[in-house]
C-alpha cells in the first residue's frame, strides 16, 4: 500500500512566494552580474556548456525525485522545474547577450532586455523574427535552447499528466469505497 504525501494548504501557499522570489533573484543576477565583452569565445562557450550540463543534471534529478516519490507532484510541486526554467532563461539570455558583441551572430539584439526577450520568445516558440540568430554559433545555441526547452516542457507535461491520472484513479477508488491511498491488487 502506497501512501500519498499530504501537503497542507499552508505549505502550498508558501510555494508561490518562494517562486516569485526565485524569479526576481534570477532576474537580478541576470541584470546585475557583469558579462564582459571581449573575452575569448572559448571561455564563454565552456561556461555555457558547463551551465547547461549543470542545468540538465538538475532537471533530470528533480524529475526522478518526482517520479520516485509516492507523493509525486503533491510532495514537490512544479517548483524545482520552474526554478530550472528560470536558470535556463538566465543562462541562455546571458549567452545571447554576450554573443551580440561578436559581429554577425545576432541580428537586432543589443541590450540585456533584448536577449531576455529573445530567450522568452524562443522558450514559448513564438518567434516574431525581430531578433534572430545569423551566425552559426548563435544558431547552434538557439537549437540547443529549443531542444532543452522542449525537454523541460515535455517533462513537466508528463509529470503533470501522470499526477492528474493518479489523482483521478485515487478519487474514483475513494468514491467507490476503497481505502484512501490504497489500490486493488
Amino acid at each position: 500500500m502506497t501512501q500519498q504525501a499530504d501537503i497542507s494548504p499552508a505549505r502550498r501557499q508558501h510555494r508561490w512566494p518562494s517562486q516569485v522570489a526565485a524569479l526576481v533573484l534570477s532576474l537580478l543576477c541576470y541584470y546585475l552580474v557583469p558579462v564582459r565583452a571581449g573575452e575569448a569565445t572559448g571561455v564563454g562557450y565552456v561556461g555555457f556548456i558547463l551551465g547547461l550540463t549543470a542545468l540538465t543534471w538538475l532537471v533530470v534529478r528533480e524529475i526522478r525525485r518526482m517520479i520516485d516519490n509516492p507523493g509525486g507532484l503533491d510532495a514537490f510541486g512544479l517548483g524545482p522545474l520552474l526554478f530550472a526554467v528560470y536558470l535556463a532563461m538566465v543562462l541562455f539570455a546571458a549567452t545571447y547577450y554576450r554573443m551580440a558583441d561578436y559581429p554577425g551572430q545576432m541580428a537586432g539584439l543589443s541590450t540585456r532586455t533584448d536577449a531576455l526577450y529573445y530567450t522568452l520568445v524562443t522558450l514559448t516558440t513564438t518567434g516574431f523574427g525581430d531578433i534572430h540568430p545569423v551566425g552559426q554559433a548563435a544558431r547552434i545555441v538557439t537549437m540547443v535552447q529549443l531542444v532543452f526547452d522542449l525537454v523541460i516542457i515535455g517533462a513537466a507535461a508528463t509529470v503533470i499528466t501522470g499526477h492528474v491520472k493518479q489523482r483521478a484513479v485515487h478519487r474514483r477508488l475513494s468514491d467507490n469505497g476503497a481505502p484512501a491511498g490504497g489500490h486493488y491488487s
